[in-house]
């Protein structure tokens, strides 16, 4: 097969895969749309059920509010940016040994009834060398709770409804802006391919 004949089967391929991502994103949409009319939907049958002022701005402090996800750009296999979505909620911190259960390290007590030679493990060379600042170990520490919390304990399964679609629709928002990035992406593919096949078919027309 000559270079034109490889040339507009890539073309072919750039379209099939264009207006098969164009239905993805459309379908997206519209998920995306569902996903914000229940969650406005469930709040406001939660704010029916427990009263209006029980769910509202007097229940939280905004200055201490933060984001529990975060986005990131990243670069895919093709060397294209994608959006990434990161859970902030949990966060790696370090922590002084002193914090960390007797269990794990330092001395143990075995039985206060032992004789005093019995009652303390050995300490490696190691760990005596080390201070207490300067041993630390990396630990999971949960950084936001539940939202959910703010308004009480026990609140309406509408509620829990309502978070969970704003999850949603975060997710295909993002799932929205990749698929926007991945059809300009082909467009520029498919203007760059007709190029390439109309210097083919000049080149070949000026040879014959």
């Amino acid at each position: 097969m000559d270079s034109t004949g490889e040339t507009e089967e890539k073309l072919d391929s750039i379209l099939l895969e264009f207006f098969s991502t164009l239905d993805d994103l459309y379908k997206t949409q519209s998920c995306l749309n569902e996903d914000m009319k229940n969650g406005f939907l469930q709040m406001s049958r939660a704010r029916y059920n427990m009263g209006a002022k029980a769910i509202g701005p007097s229940q939280y402090d905004e200055n201490k509010m933060a984001a529990s996800v975060k986005i990131t750009v990243g670069d895919d296999n093709k060397g294209s940016n994608v959006l990434i979505i990161n859970n902030v909620s949990s966060v790696k911190t370090e922590t002084s040994a002193k914090d960390i259960p007797v269990d794990t390290v330092g001395l143990r007590k075995r039985n206060v009834q032992k004789s005093e030679q019995d009652e303390e493990e050995p300490v490696s060379h190691d760990q005596k060398e080390l201070s207490p600042k300067e041993e630390t170990v990396s630990v999971n520490k949960k950084l936001f709770p539940n939202p959910l919390n703010w308004f009480g304990v026990l609140v309406p399964q509408s509620l829990r409804h309502s978070q969970t679609s704003f999850k949603q629709a975060v997710e295909h928002s993002v799932k929205i802006a990749n698929l926007k990035l991945k059809i300009e992406g082909l467009r520029q593919d498919y203007i760059n391919c007709m190029g390439l096949n109309f210097k083919e078919k000049l080149k070949l027309v000026n040879d014959e």
